[in-house]
């Protein structure tokens, strides 16, 4: 999802609104390919930090499971320090200071992360979702001024970004309810087991609330006089939400709230393909 976000956002959404690009090829597939690395490096210590919880929930993952501690390290190492070095040298070429901040403080943060946010309540969450979110800016900040609010491409930047933090947040906190037994056994704090289950899925309810308000606001005074870019928002972004939030309010087994998480994956690539409108 990660290189197709990025591939969407050089070859078909700036040049849509005639932006003229500055990083070569090279430098561009370094970067996405340094920010696969660092993200696949996260997946893979999050996993083997997450083996007693996920074998207690039955979703022991195949890369934890078969690795030595001495393997994942190794492996581990070397996909971030591959991911940063690439990411820096993109940051330093270009003089971005996003870009080269972003490479030195994610890595760090996705282990901490891994090691001890994601036993806190919410906090874990909303880490990692702003992680996501920084993957639609940090290409674009590297061609376009994400402050020149004047700018359509720059409005749409920001609600994409938006979008995927507020959808990754209630994912997150989804699997988190679909989780409690094997969280709870491990005495981890995670916000279904402070406040429950009901209280949680209904603040992923009004996050996805919160979205659809905003999206309905964002689309028709910016695109109020282009109903084909309407009819697209409100098919592939806001009308898949009302789904998902109803689904959402239904949900009420280990079952329901696994299918409900791989709906909100699926809803983030509806947003995604909007992309392809403009």
């Amino acid at each position: 999802m990660i290189i197709g976000l990025q591939i969407i956002l050089r070859f078909i959404f700036l040049p849509a609104f005639l932006i003229e690009v500055h990083l070569n090829t090279t430098h561009f597939f370094g970067l996405i390919f340094g920010m696969s690395l660092v993200t696949s490096a996260g997946y893979l210590i999050n996993d083997k930090f997450d083996i007693l919880t996920d074998s207690i929930n039955h979703k022991l993952k195949l890369s934890a499971q078969s690795l030595n501690k001495k393997s994942v390290v190794k492996i581990y190492s070397i996909l971030n320090l591959t991911g940063i070095f690439l990411g820096l040298y993109v940051g330093v070429v270009h003089s971005n200071y996003l870009t080269i901040l972003s490479f030195i403080v994610v890595p760090f943060l996705l282990f901490i992360y891994a090691k001890y946010l994601k036993q806190q309540p919410l906090i874990g969450n909303l880490l990692v979702s702003c992680f996501i979110a920084l993957n639609v800016i940090l290409y674009l900040n590297l061609e376009i001024d994400l402050l020149d609010f004047n700018q359509l491409v720059v409005k749409l930047s920001w609600y994409f970004a938006l979008m995927s933090l507020l959808l990754h947040l209630g994912r997150e906190l989804i699997k988190d309810i679909e989780d409690i037994k094997g969280d709870y056994a491990c005495q981890m704090n995670t916000l279904p087991i402070c406040i429950g289950k009901n209280r949680t899925r209904n603040l992923v309810f009004i996050l996805l609330l919160v979205l659809i308000g905003l999206s309905i606001m964002f689309f028709n005074l910016i695109f109020s006089e282009q109903s084909e870019i309407l009819l697209y928002a409100y098919g592939l972004i806001i009308l898949p939400n009302i789904i998902l939030a109803w689904l959402t309010s239904q949900a009420k087994s280990k079952k329901s709230y696994s299918r409900l998480s791989s709906y909100f994956k699926f809803v983030s690539l509806l947003g995604m393909s909007l992309l392809l409108v403009f």
